[in-house]
């Protein structure tokens, strides 16, 4: 947990991020949740006699059984692509006409992608717990303790 903990304060202050509660709601949700599943990931690349990694797009990344390094660096990857992509959604609607249609449509958008990211990630929280992954364990769990 030391290195994720590591991995979140460097990844700070990469993005230029002052302070958290300068992050939307949104974005802190996506970082909280990268850091589970990362914690989750890394008992994949611990134990690959207990769990392999499965999940769109992690598996077609680092493959069914990762290194800790691939998954700490996917992990930061996935970190920084979406801040960026926040941003960059964010300068688009500042950037169109107040009130216009194309500023609609491009919060309609970045709305519709960030949920989905974030439905994605829950869910795939949920998942790795349901099949005994925890983020705080070192090896094989039971199915559902998280």
């Amino acid at each position: 947990m030391i290195r994720i903990t590591l991995i979140c304060f460097a990844f700070a202050t990469l993005t230029g991020c002052a302070t958290w509660e300068e992050m939307p709601l949104h974005e802190k949700a996506f970082h909280t949740m990268n850091v589970i599943d990362t914690g989750q990931t890394i008992n994949i690349a611990r134990r690959p006699d207990c769990f392999r990694e499965v999940g769109f797009p992690t598996q077609q990344l680092i493959g069914s059984h990762p290194s800790e390094t691939e998954v700490y660096l996917t992990s930061a990857a996935f970190g920084l692509a979406y801040h960026y992509g926040r941003k960059w959604f964010d300068r688009k609607v500042e950037s169109a006409p107040a009130g216009s249609q194309e500023q609609g449509w491009w919060v309609i958008g970045r709305a519709s992608l960030f949920g989905a990211i974030l439905i994605g990630k829950g869910a795939t929280i949920a998942n790795n717990a349901d099949i005994g992954l925890s983020p705080w364990g070192n090896g094989c769990s039971e199915p559902g303790s998280f």
